[in-house]
């Protein structure tokens, strides 16, 4: 595929992206529990499993206060739980609690449900070609970052949140 083309499809991709990712969050934020998004992101960050509040900040491209102060409220409202690693007692781990992870399918499943209801005005014919479309994105970044679990790569981390 010439460069061009490749400019062409990258173009239609960040043109859309941002609007499918605003369905997304408007359910997001209708079944939200009152979470800020950017509790909401450490949340999905985490749903691989345990994770170091280092991590989490270089994954999400925030300065480490700004990681400690939204795990601190997780915590608080029951979401994550921070325990000592076995092999090093220094070393801080956390987890999403039983409770966070209801929430964080509860809110998913919302923004699911809203993307779904607009996908309801497309024809069949367009819904295959989407589908289609999608595992076709979905392969070359799984081949062009093979250890990619929908976080950031490789960008510098940033010095704090926006958000």
């Amino acid at each position: 595929m010439t460069e061009s083309r490749c400019m062409v499809v990258a173009r239609g991709v960040a043109h859309t992206v941002p609007r499918v990712m605003g369905t997304l969050a408007a359910g997001f934020r209708e079944q939200g529990e009152g979470l800020h998004p950017s509790q909401l992101r450490l949340l999905m960050a985490m749903h691989h499993g345990t994770a170091t509040p280092s991590g989490l900040a270089e994954r999400m491209e925030v300065s480490p206060p700004t990681i400690s102060k939204t795990i601190d409220v997780l915590e608080r409202r029951g979401l994550v739980e921070r325990t000592a690693d076995e092999n090093d007692r220094r070393k801080v781990l956390l987890a999403m609690t039983d409770q966070g992870r209801a929430t964080l399918s509860s809110v998913f499943d919302a923004g699911i449900e809203q993307l779904s209801e607009v996908l309801t005005s497309a024809s069949p014919e367009e819904l295959e070609r989407i589908e289609a479309g999608m595992k076709s994105l979905g392969d070359v970044f799984t081949r062009v970052h093979p250890n990619h679990h929908g976080h950031r790569c490789g960008r510098p981390v940033q010095g704090s949140d926006p958000e």
